[in-house]
């Protein structure tokens, strides 16, 4: 992942050329030229989903993201997956399958998505993220500093910009989640990928890869892969080959991931009812004893704490010592 401000040191025609390449490079959004505001202008966030701001509210700005002054950021073009000569208005504004078969990685990974604008004439775009690749790309078209804008000084400056970094951070495959002892299904793109893939389990490189192939799923009408051997708990890698016209990296590997978890269930600490567990004992036998009483007759047997003994005996022993060491020393 990648997050990028920008500044008076910024060429935008070299960011373009090199960064931005026709929607093909990793920045979201084609660079246009500094905007310098007479007046201040503000942000407006208008996606309130997105995980980097929404600890913001649902409604209105309780925090003041809105009061803070910004007087210098780029203009952008964010890019979009969607051209309108490519719009079927017949097929309800779905892409063409052909238009569709022939993006590049960084289009078929889709239209950026702007999480805040400037509140000027233009609407400014003053956050934008793309998905490039296996990861995620956030544009702030402002200083990170002081220098354009005073929105470090403001309270709510530090924990987004963690949260952005945390977000651009983590892995864009997160894997699909299954519990110990499930199977796993994988669907497989038969027009993007090859039907043979290899598996590595969470002890990979300890144990080796193994090698899979797609058959029909469940429904029988897509090919999917099949693993049922998930006694461990971790990440399970399945190794695709594109194949055809697909987009490949350099390898022309794809890894996706699915994480098996210990099922939660398993820790949870409040208390069981009697039916709940001879429903999870199901064919094991179990005899229900309630109440200590009905313990201590089903034993024959009642516990004693030895401690108060043991101590009453401790003092027992050292009195007297101590009796005998005065009555014997007093006589020599």
């Amino acid at each position: 992942g990648a997050l990028l401000f920008l500044g008076d040191q910024v060429d935008a025609d070299l960011y373009n050329m090199a960064f931005y390449r026709e929607g093909e490079g990793v920045l979201p959004a084609e660079l246009t030229e500094v905007v310098r505001t007479v007046n201040a202008s503000h942000l407006i966030v208008t996606d309130r989903l997105h995980p980097a701001v929404r600890g913001l509210g649902d409604r209105g700005d309780p925090l003041g993201l809105g009061q803070v002054p910004f007087f210098e950021y780029f203009g952008c073009v964010p890019f979009s997956a969607i051209e309108p000569d490519e719009i079927d208005d017949q097929g309800g504004g779905e892409l063409r399958a052909s238009v569709q078969d022939e993006r590049s990685q960084a289009t078929v990974a889709g239209s950026s998505r702007v999480i805040a604008r400037f509140d000027d004439a233009e609407e400014h775009a003053a956050v934008v993220e793309r998905r490039f690749g296996e990861g995620r790309v956030v544009l702030v078209t402002t200083s990170a500093d002081k220098e354009w804008h005073l929105w470090p000084d403001h309270p709510t400056f530090l924990p987004i910009m963690m949260e952005l970094a945390h977000y651009v951070a983590k892995r864009g495959d997160s894997g699909t989640k299954h519990w110990v002892g499930e199977p796993i299904e994988l669907p497989l793109d038969p027009a993007a990928f090859e039907p043979d893939a290899v598996v590595r389990t969470p002890a990979y490189p300890t144990e080796p890869e193994v090698s899979v192939t797609a058959a029909p799923s469940g429904n029988g009408q897509e090919l999917a892969f099949h693993w049922d051997h998930t006694d461990s708990a971790g990440v399970y890698q399945f190794v695709l080959q594109r194949r055809g016209r697909a987009v490949a990296s350099s390898s022309g590997e794809v890894v996706r991931l699915v994480t098996v978890n210990i099922d939660p269930g398993e820790s949870d600490l409040s208390m069981a009812q009697e039916d709940e567990l001879r429903r999870s004992m199901r064919g094991v036998p179990l005899e229900y004893v309630k109440g200590i009483e009905s313990i201590a007759e089903a034993t024959g047997e009642v516990r004693t704490e030895l401690w108060r003994i043991l101590l009453f005996a401790t003092a027992a022993v050292l009195m007297i010592e101590q009796f005998l060491a005065w009555t014997w020393g007093r006589r020599k």
